[in-house]
């Protein structure tokens, strides 16, 4: 039951999110919006296509609903270096990303101090005046493959 209300909830969020960025409330919409919500880690167009089971429409209609989402704030693209950006919902905290180079591992992080870093970065500068978004994506080796690693002391 419990399930059954979130799932309510949801939905209800997502056709407010839809009608206040002035977009109309489809199902494909409604299923896109809640593949994106239950994923753990940014999506590929092809893995939201692969997760929605063709509920969402096919391939160009759902590249072009994702555009859309980017235009209207719904969703952001990052890029993982995986030759092909990923989209993530927007949420109301700022978030960022540490990625395994080995393995894909993804993992969120908060407190970038990018704030500090544009504040620093204007003042310095000739030609800007205002940053009005940044995006800040690590890549390293995660516990497990480090560990993995052979040792290079003899």
């Amino acid at each position: 039951m419990r399930q059954a209300r979130h799932a309510s909830t949801t939905a209800q969020e997502s056709r407010a999110l839809l009608t206040k960025r002035r977009l109309k409330v489809t199902k494909a919409r409604l299923v896109v919006l809640d593949v994106l919500r239950s994923a753990r880690r940014p999506m590929s167009v092809h893995e939201l296509l692969k997760a929605a089971r063709g509920r969402a429409g096919g391939t160009v209609t759902v590249y072009r609903m994702v555009n859309s989402f980017v235009a209207r704030g719904i969703l952001r693209a990052v890029n993982l270096r995986h030759d092909h950006l990923d989209y993530e919902l927007i949420g109301p905290t700022d978030h960022h990303h540490i990625v395994c180079v080995k393995c894909g591992l993804i993992e969120d992080f908060t407190g970038c101090g990018a704030g500090r870093m544009a504040a620093a970065v204007l003042k310095k500068s000739r030609s800007f005046k205002l940053v009005r978004e940044h995006a800040i994506e690590l890549f390293g080796t995660c516990r497990s493959c480090a560990g993995a690693e052979p040792s290079s002391k003899k």
